[in-house]
């Protein structure tokens, strides 16, 4: 089964913010490109980014709420992380802006099947 050349295109972006969100996340903060903007701010745009990047990647599997299951443990994954790192630390409140991110995506999506519906 081939898969298309929008799909690859896809897979490999998503992979690629993933790598990205990673490595920015684990850099100390002196070296943090996008310090201006506030730290939630950063969680929720990244992981609303990520939702619509793994949606996009795989459209059909695995079903939508798994994906939204994997993106917030990643997320845990990225903050337990953290926690070995010298300047990092494990946040609560940024995994809730995770979690935000990813739950905006998935209304985004519920309101637009609601549009295209009528």
């Amino acid at each position: 089964m081939a898969i298309s050349l929008p799909l690859i295109l896809s897979r490999t972006a998503f992979i690629t913010a993933l790598i990205v969100i990673m490595g920015l996340s684990l850099m100390p903060n002196a070296y943090d490109p996008i310090l201006s903007v506030w730290d939630k701010a950063k969680h929720f745009a990244a992981f609303f980014f990520l939702t619509a990047l793994f949606h996009k990647a795989w459209p059909m599997r695995p079903a939508f709420l798994k994906k939204c299951l994997l993106l917030v443990l990643y997320g845990l994954l990225v903050e337990s992380l953290q926690t070995l790192t010298p300047d990092r630390h494990f946040s609560l409140l940024d995994l809730l802006a995770n979690a935000a991110g990813i739950v905006a995506f998935a209304c985004a999506m519920r309101m637009q099947s609601v549009v295209v519906e009528r």
